[in-house]
């Protein structure tokens, strides 16, 4: 989770994960709050290539290294919960035929289920995945 809540400044220099780009650096511009829900602030954020987007609030670190560690937790996580719906080889398969699991599948692929059915190969087949 992050330190971030009470500390950050327009003006402050953040991290956040970009969509598409991953992690990425800017500057806060300015804070505001959803049009959606007033529960959900966000801060505008000018990139260091120049680019302009916005942060939930939630999502931003001030350190790359507080948001890889960040994105690091949330990836094992991810994986254990992928984990446990494969407890058994049929479980294997039945997930593997339902989550995009291929790199094949591009910017569709999920990394953290690939990794579970590579993990869940190993431990159930003794078969290392490529």
């Amino acid at each position: 989770m992050s330190t971030h809540n009470k500390n950050l400044n327009i003006g402050d220099h953040i991290w956040f994960n970009q969509t598409w780009v991953g992690p990425s650096a800017g500057t806060i511009t300015a804070f505001r709050r959803s049009e959606y829900t007033k529960e959900m602030d966000y801060a505008e954020i000018q990139l260091n290539d120049g680019g302009m987007t916005g942060a939930l609030l939630t999502d931003i670190y001030t350190s790359r290294k507080e948001l890889l560690e960040a994105n690091k937790a949330a990836s094992a996580a991810q994986i254990a919960e992928y984990k446990n719906q494969m407890q058994d080889i049929k479980g294997l398969v039945r997930f593997m035929f339902s989550n995009a699991v291929s790199p094949d599948a591009g910017e569709y692929t999920d990394w953290d289920a690939r990794d579970a059915v590579r993990e869940r190969a190993k431990e159930l087949l003794g078969i290392d995945l490529d």
